[in-house]
């Protein structure tokens, strides 16, 4: 997937502005208690919630845009 992909997916120019820096764009396609399955350029990838990230009501929703650092390989911000 690339990012033209993820552009059809709802990427916008001002989503990516707003990464913080060394991060990548995802867009959360399955939700579990402590990792996320997330769309990416490069394909699919399962990323780990940080702490803070994973009580219930905190997580992300199927469809939200997160950023995460691909090298830890977790979410740094939805």
């Amino acid at each position: 997937m690339s990012l033209s992909r993820l552009a059809e997916l709802g990427f916008t120019a001002q989503r990516e502005a707003e990464l913080p820096l060394g991060c990548s764009p995802g867009r959360v396609a399955r939700r579990e208690t402590a990792v996320v399955t997330v769309w990416t350029a490069d394909g699919v990838e399962t990323v780990q919630l940080p702490p803070a990230l994973k009580h219930p009501d905190a997580r992300p929703a199927v469809g939200d845009w997160v950023a995460f650092e691909p090298q830890r390989g977790v979410i740094k911000r939805v």
